[in-house]
């Protein structure tokens, strides 16, 4: 997955000059990355590929929001290709086709690049935050502390709150 913040900015923001210390940077990069992404939806710009099991409906619910476009489609079942020209994704993360028309029967991928075409600086604070926390409290695998779960502070919270996807609907 690729990185919300840079190596060069993490050691900045932690005032770190130590080369020493940059493969443990990269690795709170990447755990901070998934923090954020896990309350706001994909940030990082990246191609994935979704697996959808719902039969003929009209409209579905992506498992993965901020969807910036959608690439392609395939049967899993046949591997016959299926048009995604016609498909649009809502703000909700809504797929439908334009034409009203149902959506592919039975399990289909759908492979689409996801992600913020621009990053909110609200949500490089909050990640900037996190990796501050983070920092702050690092600790070995060899210790006990590790085990703790990691908290985010209300501040991040507050940063994040415009961009949280929910816990989705029914």
């Amino acid at each position: 997955m690729p990185a919300l913040i840079r190596l060069d900015e993490a050691k900045n923001i932690l005032n770190v000059r130590d080369a020493g210390e940059e493969d443990l940077i990269k690795a709170l990069i990447e755990g901070v990355t998934s923090v954020i992404e896990h309350e706001v939806g994909a940030v990082t710009e990246r191609t994935i590929t979704m697996e959808l099991r719902q039969g003929a409906r009209s409209a579905v619910a992506l498992p993965e929001s901020n969807v910036i476009s959608l690439t392609s489609g395939v049967d899993t079942r046949s591997g016959t290709a299926i048009d995604v020209a016609g498909m649009r994704v809502s703000d909700g993360g809504i797929l439908r086709r334009t034409n009203g028309a149902a959506l592919p029967n039975g399990p289909w991928q759908l492979t689409a690049v996801v992600g913020m075409a621009e990053i909110p600086e609200a949500i490089r604070r909050a990640a900037t935050e996190v990796l501050k926390e983070a920092w702050a409290i690092r600790v070995g695998p060899d210790t006990e502390a590790h085990k703790r779960p990691f908290l985010i502070s209300y501040r991040t919270m507050v940063w994040l709150e415009p961009y949280r996807t929910g816990p989705g609907f029914s």
